[in-house]
This record gives structure tokens, sequence and C-alpha cells, in this order.
């Protein structure tokens, strides 16, 4: 793994450094350590964003604390204040063909945000469908679904507004 991705900054760099590339670490060993590592000096020659991520998701309550080694820890619930942006990232269609509004937690298709599956009708009516704006419409008023409680991966709409800014302004 490591050998793909100099050979991608390697490729990059000869291209003029065209893509921005980004290099997430999940690590149980402290940052200073890792940047300390031979093969860490060996890609500082390239141009890249290095994410480096110690908190966590829970994934709904499945992974606990005691699943976590050294520095790691679970990420902490944000206060929902609108719809999380993943509602309006587009849907997710599971292997039996069921959509659902969140591909990050309903990964089992039983949670209310099955909308329908693709063999009995469109993915457009699906999507359209008045429950999805009662959902989206929840949050507003501190009424958001069961499996959105104790989520912890929830990012609110900053993430499209910026996308459609930067549109905009191209």
């Amino acid at each position: 793994m490591y050998e793909g991705l100099l050979n991608i900054l390697k490729e990059n760099k000869l291209r003029g450094n065209r893509v921005d590339i980004h290099i997430g670490l999940r690590s149980d060993a402290p940052l200073s350590r890792l940047l300390g590592e031979p093969a860490y000096k060996e890609l500082r020659r390239f141009k890249f964003k290095l994410e480096y991520n110690i908190h966590y998701d829970s994934w709904s309550g499945r992974i606990k604390q005691q699943d976590l080694k050294g520095i790691m820890r679970l990420r902490r619930p944000l206060k929902k204040t609108e719809p999380c942006w993943l509602l309006y990232s587009g849907p997710t269609i599971l292997s039996n063909g069921d959509m659902t509004l969140c591909g990050c937690r309903d990964l089992d298709g039983d949670a209310e945000f099955v909308l329908g599956n693709i063999k009995d009708k469109t993915i457009l009516e699906m999507w359209r469908d008045q429950r999805v704006g009662n959902i989206r419409k929840g949050f507003y008023s501190s009424r958001y679904p069961e499996m959105c409680r104790n989520c912890s991966f929830y990012n609110d709409l900053s993430p499209l507004r910026k996308e459609k800014l930067n549109k905009f302004f191209r």
C-alpha cells in the first residue's frame, strides 16, 4: 500500500501537482511519533495535505471505547441544529435494492430511512418522497430519527453550503 501511495505522489508531482492529495492517518500512536518515521520522512518530498485523526465514530453504539487502543477516543456527538448533510448528499442503494437516506448509519436497512425498493419505485420517486422532507424538517425542532440521536458522524449543512458557494464563484 505504501508503494502505491508513493507512486501516486510521484506521478502527481511529475504532472505539476494538479491533484490535491489528502492523506488521512488513523493511528493509536501520537502524531509526533508518526512524523519521525522514515516512511513519512520520504513522503515529505511531495505535496499533500495530512489529516490525522484520533477520534472515532461509534457507529451508533457498535464500537465501544474498550474496542479502541492507545490514544484513540470515541468522538462525542455534536449538537444537531439542522439536518445532517448526508441527508442531501444522495441516497444509498443497499444490496437487496432498498434505498436508504443514510448509508452511513442504516447499514442493515432496518431504520426509518428506508424509502422503498428500486424494484418497485424509481430512485427519483423515492428521493422526492414526503418522508424525506419530514425527516429533514424534524431536525429544526429536535425531532430527528432515533438512529441520529447518538450519531457522532453528524455534520451540519456547511459542507453543502461551501460546495454551492465554490461553484457559484468559479
